[in-house]
């Protein structure tokens, strides 16, 4: 690589070569070293979360000794937002690089691996910049498939499990999101708002001339959701990564979860995480539709398994309505997008919306019964 490339690769990023090879050092564990070759890709193309400003690979070659060898780093960074600088809101800017400054990741269960941070940089614009050790140093292709999620599933249950037989305590740090479903929900309702111009009418309206039926049943869906949001708060709690998909999670022959991205890090109820991943997988229709019932049930199985491997013994009916409750609040976004979407896309939108609606209906069940 010319002296010039290399340079322009500093440049791109405003690098300083000194600190760059300082955290190289750290990355690698070696001293005496000489960059000689830098380049750099991003990790996330199109829609990205707006509390970030990009996250990037930076890879090259190292000498040491007349040794050639290989480094790589992933470099997060953080960009401030008059939207998210409330600790509370679910997707406060600040929070990852609090999480990792904070030392609590080195307090968690071992089921899960995290990656170190060598290094958190503040920035004259004020961003945040944190390297972080790249576990997997090529980007993953493709969604995982129905036993990755049941795989994943028993995982999250282990290291919920360790907070509910109180193995962990739970982190009491305030940057620690404590609200993130009532968070998130709220964030959903302002979006739906200023695309209706504030008209919920409108909305509805636009619902029932794609179905009745479902229109009907989605409208008793809001007419309980303050009151499932409420009871979901009061479920035994359990420290969460919350938001656990395929970009965010690797799965390793090591007997661990390799986790990445702590930005929505929270406390929240037992059930509620693997709901959400689940009603994510729903509203982007990644599950066979000729199956998705037997799916969800061995997913929330497996999580249940994980739940009673730590020694939890608790009542399951209390992780049945924190994951069907979660998962079901997925419907803001699939009723969004079934509004908006083409024809051609309503198929896919319709299943997801009628399967979430299905188990909102269940949650609501079970909340009057659990919750009397």
């Amino acid at each position: 690589m010319s002296l010039a490339s290399f340079e322009n690769g500093l440049n791109e990023f405003s690098l300083n070569l000194s600190d760059l090879i300082d955290i190289v050092r750290r990355a690698t564990g070696k001293t005496e070293i000489e960059l000689i070759s830098l380049y750099s890709e991003p990790l996330i193309k199109g829609n990205m979360n707006p509390a970030t400003g990009g996250v990037y690979r930076l890879r090259g070659e190292l000498i040491e000794d007349d040794k050639i060898d290989e480094w790589s780093l992933i470099l997060k960074i953080s960009a401030p937002n008059v939207n998210y600088s409330d600790p509370t809101h679910y997707n406060y800017w600040r929070r990852e690089s609090l999480v990792y400054s904070s030392g609590l990741l080195s307090q968690i269960p071992q089921i899960y691996k995290v990656p170190e941070c060598y290094s958190i940089d503040e920035k004259n614009d004020s961003s945040t910049w944190l390297w972080i050790e790249d576990l997997i140093k090529k980007d993953k292709k493709g969604s995982w498939s129905y036993d990755q999620h049941i795989i994943v599933a028993r995982y999250v249950g282990i290291f919920n499990g360790a907070y509910l037989t109180h193995s962990y305590s739970l982190p009491d740090e305030e940057f620690i999101c404590r609200n993130f479903m009532k968070s998130w929900i709220s964030e959903c309702d302002r979006f739906e708002r200023k695309q209706f111009n504030g008209s919920l009418f409108e909305y509805q309206e636009k619902l029932n001339d794609i179905s009745l039926k479902l229109g009907k049943r989605y409208e008793d869906f809001c007419d309980n959701k303050e009151k499932l949001l409420q009871k979901l708060e009061l479920l035994p709690r359990v420290f969460a990564h919350q938001d656990i998909w395929s970009k965010n999670i690797h799965l390793r022959n090591d007997g661990r979860l390799h986790i990445f991205d702590w930005q929505f890090a929270s406390i929240s109820g037992i059930g509620e995480e693997v709901g959400r991943m689940v009603g994510y997988a729903i509203s982007t229709q990644l599950y066979n539709p000729d199956s998705i019932e037997t799916i969800i049930e061995k997913i929330f199985l497996s999580y249940l398994q994980g739940l009673h491997e730590t020694g939890w013994n608790g009542d399951p009916r209390l992780a049945r309505f924190g994951f069907l409750t979660s998962a079901s609040f997925r419907l803001l976004t699939v009723v969004s997008k079934l509004i908006r979407k083409k024809e051609e896309e309503k198929v896919g939108n319709l299943l997801a919306a009628h399967t979430l609606l299905k188990m909102s209906a269940e949650a609501i069940k079970l909340k009057n019964v659990i919750f009397y």
